[in-house]
């Protein structure tokens, strides 16, 4: 009898034994997979680094488009070509030129150079910033359309002068890469009127 209950107690040993090795097995096969899965996905994963924080930029496997995305690549485009000062405008340009096409980013590039931007920057030690006042997105054709409103402020020596700017583009499918979050290029750019007045501040005498 006793002998018999001490052949069970092994018995069920063993089950144990087998029972928890297979569990441990398939635990450890769980998360294998889940961290293939997930290394996986961290290499396809592209971050968009702004002046608000670090954000992913989600990839989509339908092939849609929001307006949202239009918005912001033809914000970010603007901000690098118009925002700078004599330190950061040769790379602000050179990451506005990955966001539009080849044929409008030689001819903006030219126009930069020609209009004198960098040895202004330089001469006056000026900087600038933009601010958007609209971007309207047509989504139903294609390419896409948009238009942007803007204004360009250049501070100098307590100067600033804010410069009103109007465009309308063309926007196409483009790979996604690090110089271009949200894989799309401007095209077919032309710049319009924007009737807003071009105010110029002074500096203050604070001296009584």
């Amino acid at each position: 009898m006793e002998t018999t209950d001490f052949l069970k107690t092994i018995r069920s040993m063993k089950t144990i034994v087998v029972v928890t090795i297979v569990a441990a097995f398939i635990t450890c096969l769980v998360f294998a997979l889940l961290y293939i899965r997930i290394s996986a996905d961290k290499g396809n994963n592209i971050y968009v680094v702004t002046d608000a924080g670090t954000f992913l930029a989600k990839k989509n496997t339908d092939g849609i488009r929001y307006d949202f995305e239009l918005k912001n690549h033809v914000k970010l485009f603007f901000q690098n070509l118009l925002e700078a000062d004599q330190f950061t405008f040769t790379k602000n340009m050179e990451n506005a030129l990955c966001l539009i096409d080849n044929i409008n980013g030689k001819k903006i590039y030219d126009q930069m150079q020609k209009g004198g931007f960098y040895d202004m920057y330089k001469r006056e030690n000026a900087h600038t910033n933009v601010t958007v006042d609209s971007i309207l997105v047509k989504m139903d054709v294609r390419p896409y359309k948009v238009k942007i409103f803007l204004r360009q402020t250049i501070y100098w020596a307590g100067y600033s002068k804010s410069v009103p700017y109007g465009a309308i583009m063309e926007v196409v499918e483009d790979n996604r890469s690090e110089k271009n979050p949200f894989g799309m290029l401007i095209t077919n750019l032309n710049f319009i009127e924007y009737n807003i007045k071009s105010e110029t501040t002074t500096p203050q005498d604070t001296l009584r």
